[in-house]
């Protein structure tokens, strides 16, 4: 029997699998996300998930852009049209530290995405490309895609300790976000001063509540979509 399958059909099931599997990853967590309970909220039977995507993790690995759109947009929304590279780096990595702390579901999705390699991965290509080089590359003028990548690994490592540390009360989310920038901004040869700026600009913001918009926003778009069998 030919597993053939149009391609309009094919589109609106995976997007149903990705949209149950977004909102079940968000409010449940990824560890207790099974297959067959995104399976059975998107309507599409089990053996079709599995030849489509060969697993949860690449079921992550597709979402990840919708998540760092997320980021991004709520980013550029609070930046009020401003330009500055350093600034919307540490404002949109600010957030995310902010995001993982919004609920335990979360964190554990983000330290994931952080830990699976082919997740990982796609994170970088895409973050390279649209956050590091165009916000780094007046203080690295000559380096390449590459070398911006490999920077990138190294503050792929600070974020992804930072996410993972507990905060207390002696180490609020605050103190979690000025040592992250403060670690992550050296890397990229910023300028002391500039770093303390950056620090400060981030600080004006209610990032909690910034962070709790963005998921909240996240959710409400996926709840409101339509959804296809298959």
């Amino acid at each position: 029997m030919s597993n053939f399958m149009p391609q309009e059909k094919r589109e609106a099931m995976r997007s149903a699998v990705l949209r149950s599997a977004a909102l079940l990853f968000l409010k449940e967590g990824y560890a207790k996300t099974s297959l067959s309970r995104i399976s059975g909220n998107s309507g599409v039977q089990i053996s079709a998930v599995n030849r489509e995507f060969q697993g949860k993790g690449n079921i992550l690995c597709a979402l990840v852009d919708y998540v760092i759109d997320g980021q991004f947009s709520t980013a550029r929304e609070l930046m009020a049209g401003g330009s500055d590279g350093v600034l919307y780096y540490a404002l949109e990595t600010a957030l995310q530290l902010h995001i993982t702390e919004s609920s335990p579901a979360i964190k554990e999705l983000y330290i994931t995405a952080y830990q699976m390699p082919e997740t990982l991965e796609h994170i970088r290509r895409s973050v390279v490309a649209r956050l590091i080089k165009p916000s780094f590359s007046p203080y690295l003028p000559d380096a390449s895609d590459e070398e911006f990548y490999l920077l990138d690994v190294v503050t792929g490592g600070i974020i992804l300790s930072h996410m993972s540390m507990a905060c207390s009360e002696g180490f609020t989310i605050a103190d979690k976000t000025r040592r992250y920038l403060d670690a992550s901004l050296r890397v990229y040869r910023v300028p002391e001063e500039k770093i303390q700026e950056a620090v400060a600009f981030t600080e004006q913001f209610d990032l909690s509540a910034a962070a709790q918009q963005t998921v909240q926003q996240m959710i409400t778009a996926l709840e409101a979509a339509p959804v296809s069998s298959a």
